[in-house]
């Protein structure tokens, strides 16, 4: 049974703590599952303990070491896949942040740009009435020199 700690500790190293929680439950599982199919021996007055296993027991616990390991290569994969996700989150996130950023400002260039138009719009209004005005002015004072020009050639 020098297998089982020597597995542990070995996994100890690379696995995160709820895997090493499930592995060792597994493993667990998988002593007591091991010692209630096997005989169990004892010699002398020691009380030491033998553990025998039968041969299917001892191919099964043989493959053991390389399931674990196909299992921990596993999870080293998922937890590149989750840590690429996180970061995708992360960068997404940033992406949205700026996009929000960007159409806030594209709002208020907008708003501005309505403000600016509507001023354009009153100063044009205002010189067209001040044409308008100047115009009628240079009427009214052709008028008014026509009008005295033909008079003082009445006068004469």
């Amino acid at each position: 049974m020098i297998l089982w700690p020597f597995l542990f500790q070995k996994l100890k190293k690379h696995i995160p703590m709820k895997l090493k929680q499930l592995t060792l439950r597994i493993l667990a599982s998988l002593f007591l599952a091991s010692t209630s199919y096997s005989q169990t021996i004892i010699l002398s007055d020691k009380k030491d303990t033998l553990i025998g296993f039968t041969i299917p027991q001892a191919k099964f616990l043989l493959k053991q070491p390389a399931k674990v390991k196909e299992q921990s290569s596993l999870l080293s994969v998922c937890e590149k896949q989750r840590l690429y996700q996180d970061s995708s989150r992360r960068a997404d996130s940033i992406i949205i942040k700026d996009q929000k950023t960007t159409i806030e400002n594209k709002e208020e260039a907008i708003v501005i740009k309505d403000m600016l138009c509507k001023a354009d719009k009153d100063d044009l209004n205002s010189e067209i009435d001040r044409q308008k005005r100047q115009k009628w002015i240079v009427i009214g004072v052709g008028i008014l020199v026509a009008g005295l020009r033909l008079a003082s050639e009445f006068i004469k």
